[in-house]
């Protein structure tokens, strides 16, 4: 069966594009064009896989991606051109699935979309950076600064992590290595690397940074 794609802009060659590219790459997806502005409305009520959203021009990108994550529950991956550190972190704490810059190239793309689809977060490694450092100077983000309830979230995150894995998570936040881990818990190397695997697998994340991110999106730290 084939994997039904929306693209979502405000640019139609640009979308037109990204469809061609899909088309071309691998028969087994099926993508369609919306206007990000006039056809939301059609994401309603229909079975899509991945929605690929590009919020050039959009003049409130947070609100878009909540409306549409409203209209329909598939998973988003988001595109833009600039990169800004308020807006990475709000549309993270919305729960995109993903955050590329167009200036990405077509194999991260396809790595991204592959991640998605298999339920792993993807952002590529600058927005991974700014979201780092933005949620580590907001370690003591109260609720104020989250536009949506994320405890629910967090319950299943710490219900399915160990006690250990907690720990090791929250010292992943504190840019610890792997080192300075097994110094802090009196474990070895070898330990802390098995605790992260699982850690990543658990997370659906593809590194111990985004693995980080998500701890910090949810406050889970030290």
């Amino acid at each position: 069966m084939k994997k039904i794609i929306a693209i979502v802009s405000l640019n139609t060659l640009f979308a037109e594009g990204i469809k061609r590219i899909l088309e071309v790459a691998n028969y087994s997806y099926k993508p369609n064009c919306y206007n990000i502005e006039s056809e939301l409305v059609q994401l309603e009520a229909k079975h899509i896989d991945l929605m690929i959203v590009d919020i050039d021009g959009v003049s409130n990108p947070i609100n878009t991606i909540e409306v549409i994550k409203a209209k329909n529950p598939s998973k988003i991956l988001v595109l833009s051109s600039n990169v800004r550190k308020d807006l990475v972190k709000k549309l993270v704490f919305v729960g995109i699935d993903g955050y590329l810059q167009k200036t990405t190239s077509s194999d991260i793309f396809f790595e991204a979309i592959r991640y998605i689809e298999n339920g792993y977060i993807y952002y590529d490694q600058r927005i991974v950076n700014i979201v780092y450092s933005e949620y580590k100077r907001l370690s003591n983000i109260t609720e104020e600064h989250q536009p949506i309830d994320l405890s629910n979230e967090k319950n299943y995150v710490l219900d399915i992590l160990t006690n250990r894995e907690v720990l090791v998570l929250q010292l992943l936040t504190e840019g610890c290595s792997n080192r300075d881990i097994s110094k802090r818990l009196m474990i070895s190397e070898k330990t802390v690397k098995n605790y992260i695997t699982n850690i990543l697998t658990k997370l659906k994340v593809r590194d111990r940074t985004n693995a980080a991110v998500k701890a910090l999106r949810l406050q889970i730290t030290s």
